[in-house]
């Protein structure tokens, strides 16, 4: 239970009893006397190969990149991007973003933080990779 102040009336104070659930890799508040839904936002962290990535590209490239990694952060509430994330089958626990572009970011949820794992261009994903040679 969370003791909270009134708005304009610091000196009264109303009992509020709150839950707090885990939902898909969201964390959900509902006050039960008043119900409605507070979303969290998430903490984003970045990993040394995301930093690199970021050096290699240019202004606009890094610029969506932040934009998406925003929508990461407001993943409770960003149905979009949880519709554009997938998880790994060969990763346990990993996801891909596939964004608008050809970028995509790879990520993890560590509690309340989206770890970034990686950002990577469709076309270096696809080489990388090992493609099977057909006779």
């Amino acid at each position: 239970m969370r003791y909270q102040a009134e708005p304009g009336n610091e000196e009264s104070i109303r009992l509020r009893q709150r839950v707090l659930v885990d939902y898909n890799h969201s964390r959900l508040e509902i006050d039960l006397l008043s119900p409605r839904l507070v979303l969290s936002m998430k903490t984003i962290a970045t990993t040394p190969p995301v930093d690199i990535a970021l050096r290699t590209m240019n202004a606009e490239e890094v610029r969506r990149v932040r934009a998406w990694f925003d929508h990461l952060q407001n993943w409770d509430g960003d149905e979009y991007v949880r519709r554009r994330s997938h998880s790994l089958e060969e990763v346990p626990d990993v996801y891909v973003l596939k964004t608008s572009s050809d970028i995509r970011i790879f990520f993890r949820f560590d509690g309340d933080t989206v770890t970034i794992l990686d950002v990577a261009k469709k076309a270096a994903i696809y080489t990388s990779g090992h493609v099977p040679e057909i006779d």
